[in-house]
């Protein structure tokens, strides 16, 4: 009884650390990231971390995300010769991240304790130089 309430809370709190928790990523050079509306999108990307983290309690399975399609060149960009000279194209690629935390089991404590919070899921996406 104990057990599935503690993990009932830990899948709560795993939940809001990843829905609340948005990281935006830094951008300090605007005048080369350009986010545009082409077909770059987040699609699923699933983690079996506890393959890596045999003693994984939540989440054991988690979609990461990665960022797939096409960027185009804007039209400012090739007027203003960016594309021409300097050979640059843009890449879909996450522009924003979510927080993940991973609990495990410590047998030396008998607990259930935080291990990991990462920066790892993919909120995001957009066409970056």
């Amino acid at each position: 009884m104990v057990y599935c309430l503690i993990k009932s809370l830990i899948i709560f709190i795993s939940f809001l650390v990843i829905t609340i928790n948005t990281m935006p990523l830094d951008n300090h050079d605007n005048e080369i990231t350009e986010i545009s509306n082409n077909d770059c999108v987040r699609t699923s990307n699933m983690l079996d971390i506890s393959k890596k983290y045999p003693n994984a309690v939540f989440p054991t399975l988690i979609d990461i995300g990665m960022c797939t399609g096409s960027c185009t060149i804007s039209k400012r960009s090739i007027f203003e010769g960016k594309q021409m000279w300097k050979k640059e194209t843009k890449k879909c690629a996450p522009t924003n991240y979510n927080l993940l935390s991973i609990y495990h089991y410590d047998m030396a404590s008998n607990k259930i304790v935080p291990s990991k919070t990462l920066d790892i899921v993919v909120h995001e996406c957009g066409c970056r130089v």
